[in-house]
């Protein structure tokens, strides 16, 4: 590995990014499980049970908590933390060197962390709509430490970026950060030239980088904007700044920037998967559903651990109508994380537009049991047991259950919420009830829902119930449970 050398610093080795993510084999739904919804008891504690089914042999009720509060969501937006890395001549996969091994003291291997692989065509740029959630870079291991046999006499100036070295491999709070910035700013107004300058401003971007981090975990974006721009201004090429600084600008509704600097990222490190990922979720948003497809299926070959690419991969081919391909993606999600609900609900929501109505009832069912808050579950379930074109799977009075905790939870969009609640009275019988009900919707509904709506208005008023086709395009708001 090429790197320059200056007088009295220590070879740093390069590490190398570890994801480790628990993985157990994937849900399977027995045929004979189904989704039961019960009144919700006084206790603010949860309860399963076996209830009686005459078409199945085995039935989940879920009895949820009473007081609904709000679901709790994965933290989305993080930026990236890792020590400088060196400059590659060929590869960015780079192997941990051995103690024993000698190298050049090449201080100035923290000099930039650009890479010299061959850049790829840049991607269109898109008109985004609305904001996405980005997915978060993880730490890497510290530096090594110095080796002694190559420590040479140094001067002053050395000895002020030897400490400030030193003390990044133990950095963990803004304060070991601000210290590290001091000593290299110190270093800078003394005069410092060639490799040494260059050291020290890659150290001071390493460290501004490091501290806009350690912002962004304590709530203070605007501080940690301020600290990503001013990383990049001592080293344009510090490709995790740059993916920081696209984190927040798609925090911020910046979309068009943010993709310009995912964009970028992926020319300085073609082998950094999430910034695929992250790139795709703004292609997703703005309806190019092939491109951040491609994307995410690139993600996932250079990380298939990364579950926010095979979440996304899922996500894109159940729009497609790439509905095996999209199952294989769930459950290799699973596979990485078995008990994340919106997984699970993003599954339940596939097989049941796939017309596998009982594997679908089971993973609403397992979502529930998972998050008893979960209202997407609650909803989506409530829909398919009231609307299923399969007599065997309807329950009217279970899907009004449902729908009526669905609605207690304030989730998503009031109107669709009232639909599926008309739906599961007119299920059991209660039409008078669904059309009142409906009717509330009508009033809130924008206007592309309206149509469909007084259709099925026209069908209770006529005491008839509504059924979903087999197989039908995905339908309702499927992803809403991870928007939020």
């Amino acid at each position: 590995m090429d790197a320059t050398r200056f007088h009295g610093l220590a070879r740093l080795l390069p590490v190398v990014l570890v994801l480790l993510l628990t993985t157990t084999p994937a849900l399977r739904a027995e045929e004979s499980s189904t989704l039961v919804f019960t009144q919700p008891f006084n206790s603010d504690d949860s309860v399963e049970e076996t209830a009686e089914n005459p078409s199945s042999a085995a039935s989940l009720v879920i009895v949820p908590a009473a007081k609904p509060q709000a679901i709790s969501q994965t933290k989305r937006l993080q930026t990236t933390q890792a020590k400088p890395l060196p400059r590659p001549t060929t590869t960015l996969v780079v192997e941990p060197v051995k103690k024993k091994t000698p190298a050049p003291t090449a201080a100035a291997q923290l000099a930039t962390q650009t890479t010299t692989q061959p850049k790829p065509q840049p991607a269109q740029r898109p008109t985004v709509h609305r904001d996405q959630r980005v997915q978060p870079v993880s730490y890497d291991e510290p530096l090594a430490e110095p080796d002694p046999e190559e420590t040479q006499p140094v001067d002053s100036m050395a000895k002020l970026l030897v400490e400030a070295h030193e003390l990044s491999q133990q950095a963990v709070e803004e304060q070991d950060y601000n210290e590290i910035i001091a000593l290299c700013q110190t270093a800078k107004r003394s005069g410092v030239e060639g490799d040494q300058l260059e050291f020290t401003q890659t150290l001071m971007a390493w460290a501004l980088n490091r501290r806009g981090q350690t912002r962004v975990d304590e709530g203070n974006q605007k501080l940690a904007d301020a600290d990503f721009q001013q990383a990049l201004a001592l080293d344009p090429d510090n490709w995790r700044a740059l993916h920081n600084r696209g984190v927040s600008s798609a925090q911020e509704g910046k979309f068009a920037e943010a993709l310009d600097d995912f964009n970028r990222v992926v020319e300085l490190n073609p082998l950094f998967a999430k910034a695929f990922a992250n790139r795709a979720t703004l292609f997703t948003q703005s309806g190019d559903l092939e491109v951040a497809l491609a994307d995410y299926q690139r993600a996932c070959r250079l990380d298939p651990k990364l579950l926010a690419a095979e979440v996304g991969r899922g996500r894109m081919c159940h729009l497609l109508g790439r509905w095996e391909e999209a199952l294989d993606a769930f459950s290799k999600a699973l596979e990485i994380n078995p008990d994340n609900p919106e997984i699970v609900c993003s599954r339940a929501d596939l097989l049941a537009d796939m017309g596998r109505y009982s594997e679908a009832l089971a993973d609403y069912a397992r979502t529930i049991d998972l998050d008893p808050q979960f209202a997407h579950a609650y909803r989506n379930g409530a829909w398919l047991l009231a609307t299923c074109p399969d007599s065997r799977y309807r329950d009217g009075a279970n899907a009004v259950r449902g729908a009526e905790r669905a609605l207690e939870f304030g989730y998503g969009e009031r109107h669709v919420a009232l639909d599926t609640l008309a739906a599961a009275q007119a299920s059991a019988g209660q039409f008078d009830e669904a059309i009142k009900t409906l009717q509330d919707a009508l009033k809130l509904a924008p206007h592309d829902a309206r149509s469909a709506y007084r259709m099925r208005l026209r069908m209770y008023q006529a005491g008839k119930v509504y059924l979903t086709e087999p197989l039908a395009e995905v339908a309702q708001a499927v992803y809403e449970a991870t928007d939020q």
